[in-house]
């Protein structure tokens, strides 16, 4: 049997690199840590410089002047118990 775990990916076009969360045992704290991910990204930029943003329980994405995209979501991971 396998428990639902989650964690938040992010990442943007302005880098290779692909940030990753710990490991979330319930679906709330994930989805805390996705918003705090959100807001530090909108408090690197004006409000003029957003071109597009838009959010849901589980997703981002923010576009910005220059096509600059920072986004993260939600992902399932299932880790098996051990026997």
């Amino acid at each position: 049997m396998s428990k639902k775990m989650y964690i938040v990916a992010s990442a943007d076009n302005v880098t290779t690199e692909v940030s990753t969360t710990d490991i979330f045992v319930g679906i709330s704290a994930a989805r805390k840590a996705l918003n705090t991910i959100y807001k530090a990204v909108l408090a690197d930029f004006e409000k003029s410089q957003i071109k597009d943003q838009n959010k849901t329980p589980d997703s981002f994405s923010i576009l910005v002047f220059g096509d600059d995209l920072f986004y993260g979501n939600i992902k399932e991971v299932k880790i098996a118990e051990a026997k």
